[in-house]
């Protein structure tokens, strides 16, 4: 029977193909180490819970393609792995990034060391900042690097909820940002193609919410959570969220649900039901406040809007009005939205397509694909450039253009499912 933990007596003993421990230890050869774990009978998935990194991120780094240099990665793969510092060359003291931002791992690290003495109103308001930008992190960065950061602030911040030394108004709070973390931990995951653990982080924010005082933050997990189940084509459960979200009240959760609900009447054909939707959208994101219209996972603006309502019209089948509002949504998308604008232009293609233009189609999105990085590919993005060439008329499929297209859809699905 495998043992819980790693023998401490390993990392100083031990050899993996044929090189000491202690010396990939030094080298901070993370990868050998996890292989080695590997060989002694720890799955992937203790490897991670005991590390505090994703399952996702432990396979690329056993796999070679993703190296761990951050100070706060190395102090917590080597507490969690029982590995004494000073084999790693790190200090016994928690040593901050020398410049950037706080992460929620300094922050949790805070909280845990004040729950014995009490938590100041500062230190709250330190991590709302820190989920705010989490949030707005997530609309440029790539989805695999931001999953374990939000993974790992979720973990420390969970116990903290229902420790009773936290002053009872300073737990709502905390409470309230690990749903919002929770929310973007299943977002995110979503967009990696990692339908299970997602459903697993919608569950956690849903519970956490269930208590909550705010209504908002309700509506704004069932909105994400509708969107989730709309992506895997599951429109019944979709069409369930939305209207749950745009029943309780207005604000982002309803913006974001109005315009679910019209992509998700379109893709059934209810032609009817999808433009009143689309006119609630609208309706609803005028009235967002200037705070909430921003460029965040949190906010909801009319570049986004854009977006939906080009998708709703391209699978409603109004062609010439889709790729218009596809131009319009680009030219208000900034440049670094990779995921989004990618989308969008997946949506141009497709109505391309029905237009009669498949070839224009292929050429665009094998270009647009191959700009991405297989990192930034993986998921929800393969997942749409794959839709997109199956709608490819059969008349087509001879061409050069998509038998380029169909083997970088290959290469880009076998390169995910190594991540």
């Amino acid at each position: 029977m495998t043992a819980r933990h790693p023998d401490p007596t390993w990392w100083t003993r031990e050899t993996f193909e044929g090189v000491p421990l202690d010396h990939l230890l030094q080298k901070h050869d993370l990868g050998a180490i996890f292989r080695f774990l590997r060989s002694r009978g720890f799955s992937r998935h203790v490897i991670a819970a005991m590390a505090g990194l994703s399952e996702t991120r432990i396979r690329a780094i056993s796999h070679g393609t993703q190296r761990v240099t951050a100070y706060e990665v190395l102090t917590r793969v080597a507490d969690g792995l029982h590995v004494p510092r000073e084999l790693m060359g790190l200090s016994h003291h928690r040593q901050p990034p020398p410049s950037g931002p706080t992460t929620e791992l300094d922050l949790a690290h805070q909280l845990l060391q004040a729950a014995s003495t009490g938590v100041s109103q500062d230190l709250v308001t330190a991590w709302n900042d820190r989920v705010d930008q989490l949030g707005r992190a997530t609309r440029s960065e790539s989805p695999d690097v931001l999953a374990d950061q939000l993974v790992s602030g979720t973990v420390q911040l969970a116990p903290l909820i229902n420790d009773h030394r936290i002053p009872a108004r300073h737990r709502l709070d905390l409470r309230h940002n690990t749903a919002r973390i929770a929310g973007l931990t299943a977002l995110t995951l979503l967009k990696t193609g990692d339908r299970h653990r997602s459903e697993h982080w919608f569950a956690t924010a849903h519970q956490l919410t269930a208590e909550s005082t705010s209504p908002q933050l309700q509506s704004w997990i069932d909105a994400q959570h509708a969107y989730a189940a709309f992506y895997h084509a599951d429109i019944a459960s979709a069409l369930t969220l939305a209207e749950r979200a745009r029943a309780r009240g207005t604000g982002v959760g309803a913006a974001l649900a109005a315009a679910l609900l019209a992509r998700a009447h379109a893709a059934v054909g209810d032609h009817r039901a999808a433009l009143s939707a689309l006119d609630a959208a609208i309706e609803q994101t005028d009235r967002l406040d200037p705070t909430e219209a921003i460029r965040s996972a949190f906010g909801y603006d009319h570049a986004q809007l854009a977006f939906h309502r080009g998708n709703t019209l391209t699978a409603l089948g109004l062609h010439t009005m889709a790729r218009q509002e596809h131009q319009r949504a680009l030219t208000l998308y900034p440049a670094d939205d990779y995921l989004d604008r990618t989308l969008i232009e997946l949506d141009h293609a497709e109505s391309l397509i029905h237009s009669g233009e498949p070839t224009h189609a292929l050429h665009m999105v094998t270009a647009v694909i191959r700009s991405l990085t297989t990192q930034r590919s993986a998921g929800l993005i393969t997942d749409r450039f794959g839709r997109v060439l199956y709608l490819v008329p059969a008349a087509a499929r001879s061409h050069t253009a998509y038998r380029e297209a169909s083997q970088l859809l290959r290469e880009r699905t076998t390169a995910g499912a190594r991540l």
